[in-house]
């Protein structure tokens, strides 16, 4: 039976003056299908009743967040604006093994035409210095797509795109998902080091 494609139900979220850019993968099938949310979704990056990524963000920042109302997605923009985050996913489509699943392990790439376009991204967002990957398959989706290496220097990662001088920093932050074995606060702290600074 061919599978169904997902496309990405969003445009990345950023803004001129944004310093770090977070990079997931792709929602999982029932965002990119419109209509089949639950009621503790929100209807935007990372909304997932699955996802711990809004409630990690509210404890490092100290701000609370509410889900199922009128308010939900303009309180998490709010937040990524005041520290100058800005959130997008790798992948503007893809097919899964598994519909009803959203491990990144089930996504199928088939081509190029499946990858945001970062280096191009990136080159309209001149402030980003920081490139935050919320999992190790991130990096590998964007080595796919550009041939770059991620290289390291010492504790520290960086890739290098468009001659870009210097590279930007990367950070893999532990993946969000409940089904990350890390404990939820362990979790917190080092979102904390990251996005606080």
């Amino acid at each position: 039976m061919q599978k169904e494609i997902d496309i990405h139900p969003y445009t990345p979220f950023i803004s001129m003056d944004s310093t770090k850019l977070i990079i997931g993968t792709i929602p999982p099938s029932r965002f990119c299908k419109m209509g089949k949310f639950y009621a503790s979704d929100v209807e935007f990056y990372y909304g997932s009743r699955d996802n711990h990524f809004w409630d990690i963000l509210s404890d490092v920042f100290n701000i609370p967040l509410t889900r199922g109302t009128s308010t939900s997605i303009t309180e998490r923009k709010r937040i990524l604006e005041s520290n100058k985050i800005a959130v997008c996913d790798i992948l503007v489509k893809a097919k899964r093994k598994n519909e009803d699943s959203a491990s990144d392990s089930d996504l199928i790439i088939e081509d190029n035409s499946h990858f945001l376009d970062l280096e191009l991204l990136l080159k309209n967002h001149p402030n980003i210095t920081t490139l935050i990957y919320t999992s190790l398959k991130v990096k590998s989706f964007i080595y796919q797509k550009t041939k770059r290496e991620h290289r390291k220097n010492d504790n520290n990662l960086t890739l290098c795109l468009n001659n870009k001088q210097p590279p930007y920093e990367v950070i893999i932050l532990p993946s969000p998902s409940r089904r990350n074995t890390m404990d939820y606060a362990s979790k917190v702290e080092e979102y904390r080091k990251v996005l606080s600074n």
